[in-house]
């Protein structure tokens, strides 16, 4: 039976929990162990009948270390992104989490530690980076290359051909059309419509999206 931590103990983290359950009620040997957060405040706390069971320094003693996978279940990308670079210093294990319900092509490419929602659909020949978010309800077209950290909210659209940069972050309910490509670190608003073109570390909004600002290059990576 793989443990899985969730790291985060917001709302996606309780998202990730059901998911994990949802695999396990499948008949997947996976299972949740429980959440692992900075706050100590919440150290301790039981949340929809898991622990919070400390912060990453949990994982310190080496029997932890070998016996418990983990999944980062933060929205935001950078800070996931973060909070991604610490557990790999720790030389911990990440798991993929992919709900039952998703409908996952034979021919996609999955990257580590990626969690794939409830009725989500990934299409042939897609790319997942490392440590992407497809939130539920989400469609991902044929061909559509995903860079890593990239968080997709819940009912985003993404058509066939789409070229993502990493770190994007996709507003509930927004969409792009076929073979456009999105620059790394690119905000999208909620419903908006892409339909060109967004260069690297913009926000866009509205329909037909349009760029309302930029940032310091490479700003989600820091």
């Amino acid at each position: 039976m793989v443990q899985v931590a969730i790291i985060g103990a917001g709302g996606l983290a309780r998202q990730l929990l059901d998911a994990v359950d949802a695999c396990e009620d499948a008949g997947q040997n996976i299972q949740a162990l429980g959440f692992i957060d900075e706050d100590a405040n919440l150290w301790g706390a039981s949340i929809n009948d898991r622990p919070v069971l400390g912060g990453l320094d949990w994982f310190d003693e080496a029997e932890k270390r070998r016996d418990v996978q983990v999944i980062v279940a933060i929205g935001s990308p950078d800070t996931r992104r973060r909070v991604a670079i610490r557990v790999e210093e720790k030389g911990l294990r990440f798991c993929t989490v992919i709900h039952p319900t998703a409908a996952l092509s034979r021919y996609a490419k999955i990257g580590a530690g990626v969690a794939i929602l409830a009725g989500a659909v990934v299409e042939s020949q897609v790319q997942l980076g490392n440590y992407v978010v497809v939130n539920k309800l989400c469609s991902i077209g044929h061909d559509t290359v995903i860079g890593e950290f990239c968080t997709l909210a819940p009912g985003a659209l993404i058509a066939g051909n789409v070229q993502m940069g990493p770190g994007c972050d996709i507003g509930i309910g927004a969409a792009t059309i076929q073979g456009i490509t999105i620059g790394e670190g690119v905000i999208i608003g909620g419903q908006a419509m892409a339909v060109r073109d967004l260069p690297a570390d913009s926000t866009a909004v509205g329909v037909p999206a349009k760029v309302i600002k930029t940032r310091t290059p490479g700003w989600a990576a820091r």
